[in-house]
């Protein structure tokens, strides 16, 4: 009964907002923001909170481990690795070069050199090549981001490093679902379940340990720290109404007046909206934000989504109509010289984001937004990780990335008129 109506509100919402002026559009429901905040005001015992954990745990027998955020994951991987060091030289570590900033900083916080690894921008996959020759005898980790909502095969990766006993993380921050929860090749993976994800439980995410040697230093590591208030969390959640009320075409076209009106950049200002940390946090601030566990009610929104994901046939009806949009547009666009679509000859892409690489991309943006398409060249803290401007893939894509909208409500009129922009821009 409640669902209903808080549904009916939800497509009235919809009907009101013209749905191709949002960028994110975001996992929330007045439903789900009303059963977290009940959740939060409930009373739970600690028989409640053991048995939230091993469900999550044991979740179709995955071993998850429900942790604060990614950033958290990565870190606890961090420590127990670097309980037993390989040499007396400072550790190497190879990621992927498109990430968040967060994740290049923690393993330098942990003393590991950090080597950038380029992709291919039509298949999203690593540069094996360059990987052969970044590899020496200090390299520990490997980090492999899945990106954009794309699965990318890791097994050819997999047998390069695992020839020199690289441990392998896998980053699925930007890629969850029903049809994967990791691959067989790697030693730990990453999910988010942050506001913007296509699973939300307005922050967290899990850690999936798949090798058995590292799942009780894991566990106990993760016991020590501290627990997440309610209030903290029930703070969360309010805040995440106000984001999803702000995701509307309403107030970000408000935002983008605004904006304009005091000469501040739109994007910098949606950035802001939906970053959980502060990228200038000091380092050691950063570690305290990170290394919490997760409150008891947020396990259980955590156990839900976890529930949802497993209970949803292939993929849930919105991830379906997003793929089809996507690849409608992708075909179209792929007609246009002077636009790179990014992992176009990739199969499994979910368009999470909906990436493409044009030169010139500042007046692009400016066609697009004065016509009611907010594209934008940033996606949170997502971006291009190196410190360096190098000839690479990866640098490429921080310089031309354009993230169109690309999402199931939006009529096609409106795709084919976004597409007929971007054919005529010069």
């Amino acid at each position: 009964m409640y669902n209903k109506i808080f549904g009916l509100f939800d497509k009235l919402r919809i009907i009101i907002c013209k749905p191709w002026f949002l960028f994110y559009n975001l996992d929330v429901t007045s439903f789900k923001i009303s059963v977290a905040m009940y959740k939060s005001l409930m009373c739970y015992s600690v028989n409640d909170r053991i048995k939230l954990k091993s469900d999550i745990i044991m979740s179709n027998s995955n071993h998850f481990f429900p942790i604060y955020s990614c950033r958290s994951g990565f870190d606890a991987i961090l420590q127990i690795l670097n309980t037993s060091p390989r040499s007396d030289d400072q550790p190497e570590i190879i990621m992927t070069g498109l990430n968040i900033k967060h994740m290049r900083m923690l393993p330098e916080i942990h003393g590991y050199k950090v080597k950038i690894l380029d992709i291919d921008l039509d298949t999203m996959e690593p540069d094996l090549v360059q990987l052969k020759n970044l590899i020496t005898p200090k390299t520990h980790i490997l980090v492999v981001a899945q990106l954009c909502g794309v699965h990318i095969d890791l097994e050819p990766l997999a047998r390069i490093v695992k020839e020199n006993n690289i441990i392998i993380i896998e980053d699925c921050a930007q890629s969850i679902n029903n049809e994967y929860f990791g691959s067989c090749h790697v030693d730990f993976t990453l999910f988010s379940f942050g506001l913007s994800k296509d699973y939300t439980a307005f922050g967290g995410g899990l850690l999936r340990v798949h090798n058995n040697e590292y799942r009780n230093s894991i566990s106990n590591l993760l016991e020590t720290y501290p627990i997440e208030s309610q209030f903290n969390y029930l703070t969360t959640v309010t805040i995440s109404a106000i984001k999803f009320i702000l995701s509307s075409s309403i107030a970000v076209s408000l935002i983008h007046f605004i904006a304009r009106q005091f000469g501040s950049n739109f994007e910098n200002v949606l950035n802001k909206i939906g970053k959980e940390f502060n990228d200038q946090d000091d380092p050691s601030k950063l570690l305290a934000k990170f290394r919490k566990q997760c409150s008891t009610p947020h396990l259980s929104i955590i156990r839900d989504r976890i529930k949802e994901i497993y209970e949803t046939p292939n993929c849930n009806k919105y991830q379906l109509e997003r793929k089809m949009q996507g690849d409608y547009l992708t075909n179209q666009l792929l007609k246009i010289q002077m636009v790179k679509v990014v992992g176009n000859k990739q199969m499994t892409r979910r368009y999470w984001l909906f990436p493409i690489l044009v030169k010139n991309r500042d007046k692009l943006l400016d066609q697009l937004n004065q016509n009611g398409f907010v594209a934008t060249k940033t996606a949170t803290t997502f971006g291009y990780i190196g410190l360096e401007e190098e000839e690479n893939n990866c640098f490429k894509f921080r310089e031309e990335v354009v993230y169109l909208p690309c999402f199931p409500h939006i009529p096609r009129i409106k795709i084919d008129e976004m597409v007929k922009l971007i054919k005529n821009f010069k």
